[in-house]
Parts: structure tokens; sequence; C-alpha cells
């Protein structure tokens, strides 16, 4: 069985009239063309997770270097493991919580880059974006963050 290393950005807004949201991205090539999931993907050798966290923010929305980097916090990392018959997967999953720049930048996202064609905003209901591994892997702990995110929420 093989070990490959993945990293995961949860990105999530508090609207003050939509309640939480979490940004999507649409794969713009590959197997993955036209899925929608968190931003993310693999760890380069010798690379720590948070590095290859913001290198595939960067890599995936084209945005500059300090927008991603004011909101990635390496505190916010937990990690999940997914195993099949042939793969182990560690997935390493930042929660980043954006600022009405980074929504505004998310919101107004036109220029495409070679792995995504889009962002969007999504209320954390609509859990249908997730692929098989990200349902299993990422899910969970995406409800265990709304929870905790809903206790700051104003009523």
């Amino acid at each position: 069985m093989s070990l490959e290393e993945k990293v995961r950005a949860v990105i999530y807004y508090r609207h003050p009239t939509r309640g939480i949201l979490f940004c999507i991205a649409t794969r713009a090539a590959g197997g993955m063309k036209g899925e929608k999931e968190c931003l993310g993907g693999g760890i380069k050798s010798g690379e720590k997770p948070t590095a290859a966290c913001e290198r595939e923010l960067i890599e995936e929305t084209g945005f500059e270097p300090q927008l991603i980097q004011r909101h990635l916090r390496h505190h916010s990392m937990r990690i999940s493991t997914l195993r099949n018959t042939e793969v182990q997967w560690s997935i390493y999953v930042f929660l980043l919580e954006a600022d009405t720049a980074f929504f505004r930048a998310v919101e107004s996202f036109d220029t495409p880059t070679e792995e995504v064609s889009a962002l969007c905003w999504m209320p954390y209901t609509e859990s249908s974006y997730l692929t098989p591994y990200q349902t299993i892997s990422i899910y969970p702990l995406l409800k265990e963050w709304n929870q905790e995110l809903k206790t700051y929420l104003p009523q």
C-alpha cells in the first residue's frame, strides 16, 4: 500500500445574512474536470503541509501570496487518514477564515487557472459538492467546525 499526502484548505466566510459559507473550486482539467471540491492538492517531497497548502492555494486561485498568507494559520491544521485497498492518504486540512477582501476576491474570480475554472461560495448545508474521499475524510471535520463556528455567529 502506498502513502500519499495531500492538503485541503477549507475556506469559510461568516456572512451576516447567509450564515457560514465555504469556498468551493470547480476543477478545470484532468479526471476531475467540472467537479467541485475544496481547494488543495499534493504535498511535494520534503515540503511541509503549511507550505504545500499555501502553494496550492496560490496555484489554484492566482491570488496574491499576501492574501493567502494572511489567512493560512498552522494551528488550524487537522489530520485525517483514509485507506483503501491500494492507497493510504494522509490529508492535512486547514481551516481558513476569509475576511471581506478574500470574500470579494472569490466573488470576482474571473481568470481561470490551469487547475480551477471557477470559485464560488456555498452554504455549509450544501455537502453534495464533495468528492467521495472528501465525504469520508473532510466532511466530519466540516460538521465539527460548523458547530464551533455557529456559536460565534450573531443570532
